[in-house]
């Protein structure tokens, strides 16, 4: 959804700047190559997989817990708060939700970044749109600032400049409107130290009762909500990926 209205903007809008001023060119390329380092950082980061240790097998776990306890493709006692993905084919700590966008999960150990990361996205685009707006109103007597590579007449020339820009504002608007959703559920999530899965997956209300007797998989989300804001934002950004609970589970 980023590189779109990025590329667009970069062929279309940014020679605007030119007119309107060079400082805020600069600040445009450079608040778009930080989401850009951003989005390659979420995406390559371990959210927190956990691997099969050593030589046990589902058998040998079976003697020593309960299966529901049990993860059978990774093979290992699933910690609390974890959640196997079947895209990427791991169990993932304190697992959110599997990204499509940055073809990754959401997890401990990337969850800071990806709320960063969509924060200055959602920015970005609300600035995008205002900037391809703004450059409707920007006066190109020569028609020089976009190259004229159709060679068209002024008059269609104008015509295209202004078509080009209002699409790429209504792209950006179209991503910012669905970016402004997952931002609100997101940052509900760290003030309540909760994950999307915990608050709208099915996996959990489908739980047995009796499946959580002895470990409590569902992370006791009454006691968390109920910690401060502070407190839970802190967990969701550091704690959590410490936290030997949300790791793996020593038999």
């Amino acid at each position: 959804m980023f590189f779109p209205s990025f590329f667009s903007a970069i062929l279309f809008v940014l020679p605007f700047f030119t007119v309107i001023s060079k400082n805020q060119a600069l600040f445009y390329i450079g608040y778009a190559f930080l989401v850009t380092f951003l989005f390659v950082l979420v995406w390559l980061r371990d959210p927190g997989f956990l691997k099969k240790k050593g030589g046990m097998t589902v058998l040998r776990l079976l003697t020593q817990t309960e299966p529901y306890n049990i993860c059978p493709d990774c093979e290992i006692v699933k910690p609390e708060r974890s959640r196997h993905c079947e895209a990427c084919n791991h169990c993932v700590m304190v697992y959110d939700h599997h990204c499509p966008w940055i073809n990754n999960c959401v997890g401990a150990r990337n969850h800071k970044q990806f709320l960063v990361f969509i924060t200055l996205l959602w920015g970005f685009l609300i600035y995008h749109t205002f900037v391809a707006i703004a450059s409707l109103n920007i006066v190109d007597p020569d028609n020089t600032l976009v190259p004229n590579i159709l060679d068209l007449e002024d008059s269609d020339y104008l015509f295209a400049r202004s078509v080009t820009s209002l699409v790429t504002a209504a792209l950006s608007t179209s991503f910012a409107l669905p970016m402004a959703f997952l931002l609100c559920v997101q940052l509900q999530n760290f003030l309540q130290n909760r994950t999307t899965s915990e608050r709208f997956g099915q996996a959990q209300k489908r739980r047995s009762p009796s499946a959580l007797v002895g470990r409590n998989h569902s992370g006791d989300h009454s006691s968390r909500s109920t910690c401060g804001f502070l407190s839970n934002c802190r967990a969701m950004c550091c704690s959590n990926a410490e936290d030997s609970r949300f790791n793996y589970v020593s038999l």
